[in-house]
C-alpha cells in the first residue's frame, strides 16, 4: 500500500504550515519509506515526521517551499473532484507537481526545491539523544485548561513553565500583573524542576494538531510532542525560550 499523492501533501501542509511557524519541508523519500524534516525560523522547534505507508511518488531528496501557495492549490474547488495530480522528474528525482481539473482546462503547477537547495537550509544532523524526564499523554481536557489559562493571563504573556510537585505535572503562566497556574496532568513518574520557559504558542499549536499525542519533559531544556494521525507521526522537539 501507499499514501496518495493528494494526501500526503494535505497531511504535509496541515502539520507544518498551518502552525505558522514551519515554512520549509525536506522530503526524504525511498521504496519502503517517506520522511520530513522541518525547523522553526529560531529554531526553537524541530520536526521529524514519517509516514506510516511510503508515498511512491515521493523518491529521493527534495524541498517544500512557499507552503502557503501549495495549501492555496489543494485547496482551490476545482482540484477536489476527479483531478489529475501528477509529479514530474528530473534525472529520477521529483522536481515540480501538476494540477489538472477533472475538465481538463485548468491547470497549476508548484515546484520543488532541489536537493542542492534544501539540504543547504536544512541539513541533515544528528541529533544528541536526549533523557525524557516525565512522559504524559495530554487529554483533552488538560489541553483546553491550557488555553483557559493563556487567555486568563492576557496575550502578552508568551511562555510558561513546567514543574512536577507531589506526583502532578503543574504548569504555570504569567507576569507582574496577572499569574496563572492550573495541574496540566496528574499521577506522572518522574520529576523536572529548572525554571525552564516554553512558548505558549508553539506548545498550544502542537497540541491542537489532529491525532493521539504523548508529551515528554527533559530537565535539562526540551520539550517532545508526538502526535500520531491517521497517516504519520509527526515529532516536534521544542527548545526552551530563552530567559
Amino acid at each position: 500500500m501507499s499514501i496518495e499523492i493528494q494526501d500526503a501533501l494535505k497531511e504535509i501542509i496541515a502539520y507544518t504550515h498551518s502552525l505558522g511557524f514551519l515554512e520549509l519541508v525536506k522530503v526524504t523519500g525511498a521504496e519502503s519509506s517517506t520522511e520530513l524534516t522541518s525547523t522553526a525560523n529560531d529554531r526553537a522547534v524541530l520536526l521529524k515526521s514519517k509516514f506510516l505507508q511510503p508515498v511512491t511518488d515521493f523518491s529521493g531528496v527534495f524541498g517544500l517551499h512557499n507552503l502557503g501557495l501549495l495549501d492555496t492549490i489543494l485547496t482551490i474547488p476545482e482540484y477536489q473532484t476527479g483531478a489529475v495530480i501528477k509529479v514530474k522528474t528530473s534525472n529520477n528525482i521529483p522536481s515540480s507537481i501538476t494540477f489538472t481539473n477533472a475538465a481538463g482546462d485548468f491547470h497549476n503547477e508548484y515546484r520543488f526545491m532541489s536537493k542542492e537547495i534544501i539540504e543547504s537550509q536544512l541539513p541533515t544532523k544528528t541529533r544528541k539523544e536526549i533523557h525524557w524526564d516525565v512522559s504524559v499523554g495530554p487529554s483533552v481536557n488538560a489541553i483546553q485548561r491550557l488555553k483557559f489559562q493563556s487567555q486568563a493571563v492576557g496575550n502578552t504573556v508568551k511562555t510558561f513553565k513546567a514543574r512536577t510537585e507531589d506526583g502532578n505535572l503543574i504548569f504555570s503562566l504569567g507576569d507582574n500583573s496577572n499569574t496563572g497556574e492550573f495541574v496540566f496532568q496528574s499521577g506522572v513518574s518522574g520529576s523536572i524542576g529548572n525554571p525552564h520557559e516554553w512558548s505558549i504558542q508553539k506548545v498550544q499549536g502542537i497540541l491542537n494538531l489532529v491525532g493521539n499525542k504523548t508529551l515528554d519533559i527533559s530537565d535539562m531544556g526540551a520539550m517532545q510532542i508526538t502526535v500520531t494521525s491517521g497517516l504519520a507521526i509527526h515529532q516536534f522537539t521544542i527548545a526552551a525560550s530563552l530567559q
